[in-house]
C-alpha cells in the first residue's frame, strides 16, 4: 500500500485510472489527477469528494502536450508543494514529467 503523501495520476479517468485514483484516495492520499476527457475528470472528482469527503485536484489537459504538463506541474506544486508518487497511465511513451520525487 502507499504511504500517505501526494500522488499524481496521468489519465485519470479511464477504467483503469479511475480505480489508481480512488484507491490512493482511500489510502489516505492528496491526488492530483490529469486528464483530456473534461466531463469526465469533474464527475470523478465530484463523487470522491463527496464519498471520502476529500478534496482532488483535477486538471483538464492532454499528458502528450509539454504545455499541459508544465502548467499540470506547477499547478500541483502549487496546491501540494510536493509529488511522492507518480503513476503515468496512458498509453504514450512521450511522457516525460519533471518533477522530483522526494
Amino acid at each position: 500500500m502507499y504511504r500517505r503523501g501526494v500522488c499524481i495520476v496521468s489519465g485519470g479517468t479511464g477504467e483503469l485510472g479511475k480505480r489508481c485514483v480512488e484507491n490512493c484516495v482511500k489510502s489516505g492520499m492528496n491526488v492530483a489527477y490529469m486528464d483530456t476527457d473534461k466531463a469526465a475528470g469533474k464527475a470523478l472528482k465530484a463523487r470522491l469528494d463527496k464519498k471520502y469527503g476529500v478534496n482532488l485536484f483535477f486538471f483538464h489537459g492532454d499528458v502528450n502536450s509539454e504545455e499541459d504538463r508544465e502548467l499540470f506541474e506547477n499547478a500541483v506544486i502549487a496546491q501540494y508543494g510536493r509529488v511522492d508518487h507518480i503513476i503515468s497511465n496512458v498509453s504514450s511513451f512521450q511522457v516525460d514529467f519533471k518533477f522530483s520525487i522526494r
